[in-house]
């Protein structure tokens, strides 16, 4: 393992289990600064969406695994962090085997939740650039 591998591997650690609030991105940002790299906030807006919308499908019945929200969420992240655009009223809706899993209805608050962890994450770390931008 590198140096720069082991040094972000130390920094990284204590973060991915995070804490009790779902809060930890500060450990990402050092990292990102350090460097120079584009943090994408999937977890942050995972907790900040399961949190506000328990009812939708989160996680599949096995507990482990994405559900149709929680994929559809992350997507609408990295959405934001290519394009630097917001998801918010992308027509777009998860569509598996033919039906649709994510209705528009549905939609429009994983598109929000990430348009808003994507935008906390961009006033914490100013440089933070979306990845078709470097």
């Amino acid at each position: 393992m590198t140096s720069a591998a082991s040094r972000l591997r130390g920094k990284l650690a204590p973060a991915l289990g995070g804490d009790a609030d779902g809060d930890a991105i500060e450990p990402f940002l050092q990292v990102a600064k350090e460097f120079n790299a584009t943090v994408i906030p999937v977890g942050r807006a995972w907790f900040m969406a399961e949190k506000a919308r328990p009812e939708l499908s989160w996680s599949n019945p096995d507990g482990t695994h994405p559900g149709f929200h929680r994929a559809y969420l992350c997507n609408c992240v990295f959405f934001a962090a290519l394009t630097g655009e917001s998801p918010v009223g992308n027509p777009y809706c998860a569509v598996i085997r033919g039906e649709a899993e994510v209705n528009k209805e549905d939609a429009a608050f994983p598109q929000e939740a990430a348009w808003q962890a994507w935008q906390e994450v961009n006033q914490a770390y100013p440089k933070n650039r979306p990845l078709l931008a470097r």
